[in-house]
This record gives structure tokens, sequence and C-alpha cells, in this order.
């Protein structure tokens, strides 16, 4: 009886997991999770015990060991400086970190419990922010040496945040300060990074131990908390707010700490919106129709399995950052990438109207998980995000929703402040089969053995419905999916500026699997493994569903990964050569233009008009260039211009100078290449910026030979002159790129060029034909700006730049305008304002500007009749932190410097209010003419501009401006302009004699000198 009993209970329990997974199968995803959620409490009602009656936070600290240390239980840090390095406007102090934040228990587990650290902090010498620092969480080994701070790429970012807010900051490295290995581990290998985080979990899921230290997430955190107290500890002053972030898993340590520390003023994950994990993690398999590469050690180690079982809730109770949302009310920044090749871009849908207190979303476009080409975006925004919370500035309140029906997939957002560029971005999966839209994917399903694929995003332009709403539509697709969504750029303090998105709205929504359950989440997988492909799979067995069978070598599979590569290439380059062919002399008599810039497309004024003026001859233009600024509007609103802004190029300083500029070239040629041969139409016309030369000559002359187009070379001065400036003009290099540009610029069909001067130069001295003048004329935004939008303008800006502030504090009033009984009119005792644009680089010494203005001072003080003076100067570039920090410590009573960054709208009306203007540019080749003076001579705004050889084409001195030497000439000839402001009759004789050159603007002069050249 006891046998069969024994028996019948055995075959009854049998049956009831049979019947208990053919019932967790039926009720499909809404049923599991429901499901999961009763296994959560389960979980929680096991840990919950004593937590009762306490906070929230004080919890979350013990849960990460972080209370009982700081109570004075457990080993306290420790830390011994290492070197100090000085440089310009900073202190970089190497830590090491002997501590107790990264101490392990259990000596029984870990083969070592005590973790160390290199701490790097960077203290700038001027300190605008003594209470506040900011701490960046990374990766490294523990058997690694210190860093170079000259050189290390990581630390020169953390320098630029350091400086340009004006803040302690520091890097620690070694987190998580692998590698180690576990006794219990029955493959006793050291392990490191996400394999360790992931046997971690397994080990804690497969006890059900309420150890929260079995987690590395948990002694992550700890060391991150530890290293701010170090940071308090040893800096010049005592630091009680911080800034967190970190990328990837460091990104994971820095939502927890944020949790866990009240000191934590705001926090920047980068790549890492995984939060709520369970749910994400069911929606990536679903998604995905599998789990991706980058997954495998998760996979790996069972935790894809585990998803359903009780325990990972204990898990994710403790390390998922969605667990103290309640906590995590501070101003929270999570920037992802778009591309990503862990997560899944509509990762945000599962947390983001879930969190409290300010959330924002960064998506960045065209990128993958280590968000190559993007980091100095990525410091932009982070000055803008922190300054934004220091300031006090509110942010932005956006709300957004998406949409899809009839066809087409919707983004609506409304804001309620106007952002200055708005972008759409669109992306197409590769495939019908996944929501994939990765740009690193597996050679062969089910390994991870990498290749690229081509997603790519694309400007899609923003509808505008209603004053701050924007709009984004795509048709959905009929096969694939499609994810999209809108990127706005707001002004933030001094001068910067802060990005955010929407969360991406994937069409059609719909996913290609159903969820998984169990052994379902556990499928065979290929792992690359010491240059072998080896074949690990996993058989069910009835008596241990978690038996894992030795791995199998499969030799065949090497023949993938090696003999077929070169065919394959060889077919690939060979048809696409073909394909190109076929099109060979048929484009040229087309009419479809495609001009190139290999720099910010929003900065090439120049080109953009060449763009419009094509378009209106109802040509189909492709711009290509880097992005960055914002373009002309004309172009945004055109249906004949299509923009393919390409990434910028990732910071190469840490390779050395002869490296340094081959490797970017390489970089830049196969960007423009792809992009010229793949994303854009045949173009019948090919029109260059020059400069940049290298590689832009020879990519295009390539495009055109294939393609049949006629290659035109715009001149906007020497592309080797320009690089002397920097290396020097013996320097190899710039011998090399001045031969390189005279060897493409004979390939050419015809040339433009700015000035008369180059135009002999060319043609004597480079042995060039058919070189046309096309001297730069102003757009038609640039003109008198009418009193009503100064007033306007000038109370925008004073939100802003103060300098535009009334004096007397009246909101109403600007420094330069008043409103009597509702009309607005210009005051009487205004100062003047003077404007200089600049890109701020080595070809404008602006220390010429403050010294006259010095000067200016001087005599101001001493005379009844020069006005105050509001300087403005716009633009932003390398050395505009430089030139602030000079003008910062100028202590002027008559004058005000401020240093805008302006909107592609703001500029033309300030050029169009100024009362007088100063152009520093001094021609590297001395052949070419300051665009910026063309603008203002295009507002009839007068010039005092620097003399170099052919100014004399634009400014005529003693008739539309004057032309100064240096800097005594130019104090004079302010001083002499301004006196008696504001009626000074030179001004007004100035401005009278630029009428006539108002009177012929671009499009005119375009019509004249280009179109006839076109099909010649």
């Amino acid at each position: 009886m006891g046998a069969e009993g024994r028996r019948e209970r055995e075959e009854g329990e049998e049956r009831r997991k049979r019947e208990g997974k053919r019932e967790s199968e039926k009720r499909g995803e809404e049923g599991r999770r429901e499901d999961g959620e009763e296994r959560r409490e389960e979980g929680e009602r096991k840990r919950r015990g004593g937590e009762e009656g306490r906070g929230r936070r004080e919890v979350g600290e013990e849960r990460m060991g972080i209370g009982k240390e700081r109570k004075g239980g457990g080993r306290r840090e420790g830390w011994r400086e290492e070197r100090k390095v000085e440089g310009r406007g900073r202190r970089d102090k190497e830590r090491d970190e002997r501590r107790g934040g990264g101490r392990r228990r259990g000596e029984d587990k870990v083969d070592r419990t005590l973790w160390w650290h290199y701490l790097t902090v960077v203290i700038p010498d001027n300190i605008v922010y003594p209470d506040v620092g900011c701490l960046y969480v990374t990766g490294g080994s523990n058997r690694d040496d210190p860093v170079d701070p000259a050189t290390d790429a990581e630390l020169l970012l953390i320098r630029q945040v350091a400086t340009r807010v004006g803040i302690v900051c520091a890097l620690q490295r070694q987190n998580p300060n692998g590698k180690f290995k576990f006794f219990v581990d029955p493959e006793n290998k050291y392990r490191s990074g996400d394999d360790l985080i992931a046997f971690t979990m397994k080990y804690f899921m497969e006890t059900g131990k309420d150890d929260f230290e079995s987690l590395l997430l948990s002694p992550m955190t700890k060391s991150a908390v530890r290293a701010m107290d170090t940071i308090t500890n040893f800096a010049d002053s005592r630091i009680k707010r911080f800034f967190v972030t970190g990328a990837s898993k460091r990104g994971w340590v820095a939502w927890l700490t944020a949790a866990v520390d009240e000191r934590v003023i705001g926090v920047a994950p980068l790549v890492l919106d995984f939060l709520n994990m369970i749910p994400n993690f069911a929606h990536h398999y679903r998604s995905m129709n599998g789990w991706s590469w980058a997954l495998k050690d998760y996979w790996y180690h069972n935790v894809t399995m585990y998803l359903n079982e009780p325990n990972v809730y204990l898990a994710t109770d403790i390390i998922d950052p969605f667990a103290y949302r309640e906590l995590l009310t501070m101003p929270k920044y999570s920037i992802s990438a778009g591309s990503d090749e862990f997560f899944i871009p509509d990762d945000a849908h599962y947390y983001y109207d879930k969190m409290l207190g300010p959330m924002y979303l960064r998506v960045h476009q065209n990128t993958d998980h280590i968000l190559i080409g993007r980091y100095r975006e990525i410091v932009d925004e982070a000055v803008g995000f922190v300054l934004t919370v220091l300031e006090g500035w509110e942010f932005p309140k956006l709300q957004w929703t998406r949409t899809e029906g009839a066809g087409l997939g919707m983004i609506t957002v409304t804001t309620d402040r106007t952002p200055f560029n708005v972008t759409a971005w669109k992306a197409d999966t590769y495939t019908d089969y996944r929501r994939d839209f990765r740009v690193v994917i597996a050679r062969t399903p089910n390994t991870t053995d990498i290749k690229p694929q081509p997603t790519i995003y694309r400007n899609i332009g923003v509808g505008n419905p209603a004053e701050n709403t924007y709009q984004a539509v795509v048709e959905i697709p009929k096969k694939g999916w499609s994810c999209f969504f809108i990127e706005m750029m707001f002004e933030a303090p001094k001068g910067q500026h802060v990005t955010f998105t929407t969360e991406v709205n994937m069409v059609p929504d719909i996913f290609p699997s159903k969820d998984c359950v169990d052994w379902e989440c556990k499928e065979f997988f290929y792992n690359w493994t010491r240059g072998y492909i080896v074949k690990v799979f996993h058989k069910r067995r009835q008596e241990d569903t978690s038996f894992i069978n030795p791995p199998q070598f499969d030799t065949s599979l090497l023949i993938h990964g090696f003999g077929y590569t070169g065919l394959y290439s060889l077919m690939f380059v060979t048809l696409v050569f073909l394909y190109m062919a076929s099109g060979y002399r048929k484009a040229r008599m087309g009419s479809t233009a495609c001009i190139i810039v290999l720099g910010d497309i929003g900065r090439s004024p120049r080109m953009q008009y060449h763009a419009a003026s094509f378009a209106k001859l109802n040509f189909d233009v492709d711009i290509v260039g880097y992005g960055g600024s914002k373009p002309n509007e004309i172009l945004n609103s055109s249906s004949k211009v299509r923009l393919h802004p390409m990434s910028d190029v990732p910071n190469l300083i840490f390779l050395p100078t002869f490296l340094r500029y081959p490797t970017k070239v390489l970089l830049q040629a196969f960007q423009l290449t792809w992009t010229l041969f793949i994303k854009i139409k045949w173009p019948s016309h090919i029109i260059v910026q020059n400069p940049p030369t290298i590689p832009t000559l020879a990519v295009a002359w390539v495009m055109g030979r294939l393609y049949g187009s006629k290659f035109i070379i715009d001149w906007h001065n020497y592309g080797y002159t320009i690089l002397g400036l920097s290396l020097g003009k013996n320097h190899l290099l710039v011998g090399l790129a001045e031969r390189f540009e005279r060897i493409f610029c004979r390939c050419a069909n015809d040339n433009l060029c700015v000035t008369n001067a180059m135009n002999d130069d060319l043609t004597m001295n480079w042995g060039l034909q058919n070189v046309t003048t096309l001297y730069d004329r102003a757009a038609d935004v640039f003109k008198e700006t009418s009193v009503a939008d100064k007033h306007e303008l000038f109370l925008r800006l004073g939100k802003q730049y103060p300098e535009f502030k009334d004096k007397e504090g009246n909101a109403a009033e600007s420094a330069f305008t008043k409103v009597v009984d509702g009309e607005v009119l210009v005051k009487e005792d205004r100062p003047a304002l003077l404007i200089s644009s600049t890109s701020w680089t080595e070809d404008e010494d602006f220390s010429i500007l403050l010294d006259a203005l010095e000067s200016y001072e001087e005599a101001a003080s001493k005379s009844k009749t020069l006005p105050d003076i509001v300087c403005a100067i716009t633009g932003k570039g390398p050395q505009k932190q430089h030139y602030e920090e000079i003008i910062s410590k100028k202590s002027f009573q008559h004058v005000t410097i401020c240093t805008p960054w302006l909107t592609a709208e703001d500029y033309p009306l300030l050029v169009g209010a100024a009362d007088l203007g100063v152009c520093l540019h001094l021609s590297s080749s001395g052949l070419d003419l300051p665009m910026k003076v063309v603008d203002m001579f295009g507002c009839g705004l007068p010039v005092c501009a620097i003399h170099f050889n052919c100014l004399h084409e634009l400014v005529q001195h003693g008739k539309n401006g004057l032309v100064f030497k240096n800097k005594a000439e130019l104090a004079s000839q302010i001083q002499d302009l301004l006196n008696e402001f504001p009626n000074v009759p030179k001004l007004e004789e100035f401005r009278k004699n630029l009428k006539e050159f108002q009177e012929l603007r671009w499009e005119e002069s375009w019509l004249k000198t280009v179109k006839p050249i076109l099909y010649t």
C-alpha cells in the first residue's frame, strides 16, 4: 500500500504539473503576468518580515548593504593619493581606494571579498557650485594599471563637464571589481562583467536565499556610494549634492545609487532603460522572436528561463530600479541608443509613465550600445541637464500621444515652450520576422559571431499643426516594422542646450512571437569562444530539467565564418558596380542635385542657399553632411529637398597623431561613400563645398564618374591653408593635403569661387579652367528688423541673457525698447548694440575686440557722449569657453558682453536689430570673404572689419564700413561711430550706401551666374 500510495501521489503530482503548464500556456501573456504578480507577492512575503514601519530608503540602503556600514558595522573605506596632474583649468587627482564600499560578505563563497578602485577626481580652478559633485562610474579590471589622465577618453569627457559647469567631477573605475570566482561555481572560472552579474542572479534565484550581496549589483551600488563618500572627504569643498551617471551596467548602478542615497539630485544613466525588468524581458523575447546575441551571458546562466519563478521577483525587488520608483523623484535623464544590441527602442513603454518627478528621455539615432559618434553631443546635453537643475530652471513640460490607424502611425507632442530645433527620425527593420533595429546582429542565427546590419534612421520632417505642437507621421509598412520618434532641442542656462525625445512609436503594433514559457525561453545557442564556434545545446531530461550537455564542437560552422567571406564580398562589390554602371551617362541631363558638405549643414549657409535655388528650378535635391545646427526652415519645409545628416566621427584623441588623421579620413570616406552610393538618387549634378577637401573631393569625383554626373567644386577657401593653421604651414600633412587638393580639383567640370582674387589664383596658379565667381549674397531673411520684432526678440533673449533686460526690472520692457499706449518704441537712452558672429576658431583673434572694448570702457567713463554698449558675440566653437573665461574676469561699467547661441530664425533678427557689426575673420588664404559681413550688409548694418588682401571686394573703407589693422584702430573706429549715439551721421551714411548691396540678393545672383553652367 505504501509503494502504491507513493506511486499514485507521484503520478498525481506529475499530472498536476502537466495540467498546470497547459493551463499556463492557454492563459496567454496577460494571464502569465497576473500569475507572475501572485508569485511576486509570494516572494515579497518571504522578505518583508521586519520591513514594516521603516522608511523605504532605509530599507533600500539595508538591502544594498549600505546602512550597516554607515552605522559602524563592517570594514570602513580607505584611500590614498596616487598622483596629481595639473592642467589648464583643472587638477586631476588619482586615488587608489582600498575600501569597504565593495566588500562582499562570505569568504566561503568568493575568492576575494575586498574591492578596490582607481578614483580620478577633476577639480576645476573655477568652482561655481562648491557643494555639488558628479560621479561617473565605469568599468575595468582589478588587474589594470592606472590610465594616463592626459589621454584617457572617458576622463576627457568628464573634464569637459567639470570645467564647463564648474563642479568637482570624479571617474570611478573597475566597477564591478572583476575578475574573481565563486567557490560554488561548477566551472571554477574567473568571471567579469555581464557574465559575473548573470552568474550571481542565477545563484540567487536557484538558492532562494534572501542574501542581497549574492546579487552583484548590490556591492556595485555600495561601491558607488562609497566613491561619493571619498570625494566628499578629500575635495577642497564640502560636497553635499551629487549627479550620478554611468553607461550600460554602470547606468544600472547609477539608477540604484540615486534610489538609495539622498545626496543624489540628478541621475543620467546611459544605455540602461531596461526598467521594469520582467515585463521588458518578455517584451524583448516577443520583439526579437528570441534573444539578442548581446544577452548571451544571461541566456547561458538560465536567467531567461526563470522569468516566471517567485525568486526572480525577490531579485528584481532589489536590483530593478523600477522597484524604487517612489524614491527616484529627482530629475532623471535616460540616454539610450536607437540601435542598441541589448535593448529594444520601445522599452520605455513599460516604465516611463509610471515614474515620479521629472523624467526625460534622449534616444540617439544611428548608434549602438557604446554610443559611438555621440560622445560630444552627450557631453553638451549633460552640461545642459546639470545646469538646468543647478540654476533652478523649469524643465519643459512635454506631452505626447502615439497612435496608429488608417494605415498611418503618428506621434503628436506638445510643449509649454518653443524648442529651437525639432527633428523626427525613422528607421525600418531589415527583416519581417523581428522588430529588430540593431546595427550589429549575429552573423548566423543562434551565434555570437556578429556582423553589421544596415539599419538607418532618417530625418522624415516634422509637422507643426499648432503652436508648440509637433507631429510625425509615417506610413505603416506592409512587411516589417517602422520605428520613429521626435527629437526636441531646448535652451539651457548659460548658452547651453539640452535635447529630449519622445518615446518611440513602433508600427504596426504587433509582435512576431508570443511570450515564452519555461524551456521555450532556453533554446539552443551558438557561442563564439576563443576563435571557435561552439554549439552549446540544452536537452530536457525527465529526471533533471536543468541538465546541460557538455559543449560539442561543430567544425562545419567554420566554413561559414571563413570560406565564403571573400566570395560574398567580391559578388557584392560586382553587383554594386553593375548597378551603378547601368545609370552611367544617363543622369547628367536629369534634374537631381547632390550637395555635399563635410561639416555642419546648419552652419553652411551658402550650400543651403544652393539647395534652395536648385529646388526653385524644380530639382530634387539631396544634401549630405553632418547634423548639429538647425538648417534653414526653407529646406525643412521643401518637398524637393532631402537632408541626409551623418553622425559625427568619434573623437580619436586616444590615438597618436600620425594615426589620428588617417583614421579620421578613412571613417569619413566610409560614411560618405555609404551615404552617396546607397541612400540617394542618381544625381545629375554634384556640388561639393571645399574645404574640407579630404576625402570629399575624391569620393565625390568617383561618384561623378560612376553616375556620369556634372562635378562642380564650390571654393570657399583652400583646405590645406586651413589645416596649416593648426599644424603649421610646413607640416608633412599640410603638404600632402595641398597635393591632394591640386590633383582632384582638376577633375571638376566647373568651379565656383567667392572672390575675383581666388578666381585669378585658381586660373593662373592652379591651372584650372571654367572658374566662375559667385559672390556671396544675403538671403531674404537678412533685413532690417522692425521695432515690434526687435521688442519681441529682446524680451525672449532677456529670459536667458540679462544684458537684454530692462535695468529697472520692468518685465514689459527691454534694455532697448518699451511700449507706450500699445505702441512699441525705441528707448532714447538705450545702449548701443554691437554684434560679432564667430565659429570661435584660430582664424579669429577676439582678444583684439576685447582690448578695443577695454579702451572704449576707459573712454566712456570720461565722456558723456559715448553710450553704454551691449556686445553680443554669437556662435559656438572650440575656443568659446576659453574666451568666456577671459570675459568673466572683466569688470566693465559701460560695456556688457554676452555670448549667445542663436537659432537660425533669431540670428538674422538680432543682426537686423544691431547698430554696428565687427568682423575679426582673417582668411587663411587671403582669398575668401567672410559670410558674416555679407549677412550684416544684407541687414543694412555697417561693419568694422579686420584687413586682409581681398577684403576690398566686399568692404569699401569709408563707404559702407571701416577697415582696421589692429586693436587701436578698432577702438578708435568704435568710439567715432558711436559718438553722440543714436544720432550718428556716419552710420546713417553707411546704411544709405548699403542699399545698393541689399538690392542684389542671392537668388538673382545665382540665376545669372550658376544656371547657365548647369547644362554646358
